[in-house]
């Protein structure tokens, strides 16, 4: 991304960001070493007469298990041989060993040559992506390669479905519940999320981490409280062709990553009552056009097999409504009113960051931002509530609206629903660099702080997660927003990271 910092550098305090240099340089060097070792422990391999005994050679070398031995060798075949362009990208300190592990993970299940083109897309991206940004890219290319292959590996996965019991230390043990439908388990972590919410806000001194683990606990044993009965939900974004089943692109599950279609199709069966909200990209603008559709299909998308045959042959679980189903169609650059097409509406309701603003904080230095950043927070809408009355609003564009327009005056305070929902289609995650909080769970933060001055409009609000909001206001991190939607930071040693839009 080309962007002109030259307002960003000019502000800037003087830093000495050397010491980062230095750290960078030194990762580089430690990934190139990795690619050395690997390329050992598979010349190990070569030069033992008996290759079934290649991994005892390397744990007694190196006073490793024989189980450590082999996994790692594994490794090493798989990136040395397997991948080799991963291999090289090590080697010149690009990739570190735990990108090439998810980059080994992630096409595992393919073919030879599908796995190299899949891993080749990547490799130029790979360097500015976490492993957690990078898992996802790869799920949805390996989805779309092969969206049969896809269904078929998650229903064969789900088929396997079991909870174990592991002990741990001190008297303890974790509960797992192993190849979960990811809808089904989000909904489940999601509801437990949610309970545990109400119980902080109602002055539960307990952490919010110690609420989720005693409700979670709660419910299986059976235990009932008023709090048990919040319901859980998830955001799916998929594209309309997919709904129709035109086509077999993934669908995100804001909080977990790409899906195969089939559930996409599924989860938007069972959320025929509630709003939808589309989102349009124009992929050679950038514009962004958001609404709230009027109308719900009569009868939904028929599903590629019946519900239990993606469960495995059991009864599929059914998740809570969804907050919203954002609609996502490329490259188109404005919405159609036919009847083919429904009219952008919006539900009234109170501005959704004023309504969440009794929200129970994750962390006790919530406080910190005083009263002119209370209201800045972005999680569970009114305007979704399933049978509530719509009412007309025009839908939004990218472009800032006039006072009194669609995204209301920009001398307000708080956003009122149309920009909160627009800011949040636009920007989808925290804007932090690496960071993967849906914007739903974001606050809603003015880049130039409003008692300073900065105006509620789509070019002076962005989503932030709570500790990225928290390292803006007491870590001496620095944000511009350079145009709406392209955001710059700067560390307190003085590095630049800019952050651009996702890409539908």
């Amino acid at each position: 991304m080309s962007v002109d910092t030259g307002v960003v550098v000019a502000d800037a305090v003087h830093c000495d960001s050397a010491i980062v240099d230095e750290l960078i340089a030194s990762w580089r060097e430690l990934s190139e070493r990795q690619a050395v070792l690997l390329a050992k422990l598979v010349a190990v391999l070569d030069a033992t007469p008996v290759a079934e005994f290649a991994s005892f050679e390397i744990a007694a070398a190196l006073a490793w298990t024989r189980q450590a031995a082999a996994a790692q060798l594994d490794l090493a075949m798989d990136v040395v041989r397997r991948l080799p362009d991963a291999h090289a990208a090590m080697a010149r300190g690009d990739l570190d060993l735990p990108k090439a592990r998810v980059i080994r993970d992630g096409v595992a299940t393919l073919d030879l040559g599908l796995a190299r083109r899949i891993a080749a897309t990547v490799l130029p991206l790979a360097p500015s992506l976490t492993t957690g940004q990078l898992r996802a890219k790869l799920a949805k290319l390996v989805i779309e390669a092969d969206p049969a292959a896809a269904a078929a590996r998650h229903r064969a996965r789900v088929r396997d479905r079991r909870v174990e019991l592991q002990p741990t230390e001190d008297s303890c043990a974790n509960v797992l519940g192993l190849n979960l439908p990811a809808d089904a388990a989000l909904a489940a972590v999601n509801r437990i999320t949610a309970i545990a919410r109400a119980v902080k806000q109602a002055g539960d001194p307990r952490s919010l981490d110690q609420i989720r683990a005693d409700t979670f606990l709660d419910l299986l044993l059976g235990v009932t409280t008023d709090s048990t009965r919040a319901g859980g939900s998830v955001e799916l974004v998929t594209t309309l062709d997919t709904l129709a089943g035109l086509a077999d692109k993934p669908g995100h599950l804001n909080g977990y990553g790409p899906v195969v279609s089939d559930i996409a199709r599924q989860i938007a069966q069972q959320q025929r009552h509630t709003p939808w909200h589309f989102t349009i990209y124009d992929n050679d603008t950038g514009e962004v056009h958001t609404g709230t559709t009027r109308a719900r299909p009569d009868t939904a998308p028929t599903p590629p097999s019946s519900p239990s045959a993606s469960r495995g042959g059991h009864r599929r679980h059914t998740a809570r409504p969804a907050r919203s189903r954002n609609i996502k169609h490329p490259n188109t650059s404005r919405a159609t009113a036919s009847p083919a097409q429904p009219h952008a509406t919006s539900r009234p309701a109170a501005p959704p960051d004023r309504a969440d603003a009794k929200r129970p904080n994750d962390s006790n230095t919530a406080a910190a931002f005083g009263p002119a950043d209370a209201g800045c927070r972005g999680t569970a809408h009114a305007s979704t509530t399933p049978g509530q009355p719509e009412a007309r609003q025009p839908s939004t564009s990218r472009a800032n609206a006039a006072p009194g327009g669609v995204f209301g005056d920009p001398n307000q305070r708080f956003p009122n629903a149309a920009l909160a929902r627009h800011i949040r289609a636009r920007d989808r995650t925290c804007r932090a660099p690496g960071c993967r909080r849906p914007a739903l769970q974001t606050d809603l933060d003015h880049t130039i702080a409003y008692h300073r001055g900065g105006r509620t409009e789509p070019g002076n609000i962005g989503p932030l997660c709570r500790f990225h909001h928290r390292a803006k206001h007491q870590g001496r991190w620095r944000l511009w927003q350079i145009s709406p939607g392209i955001f710059v930071w700067r560390s307190p040693l003085g590095k630049l990271y800019i952050v651009g839009p996702e890409p539908p």
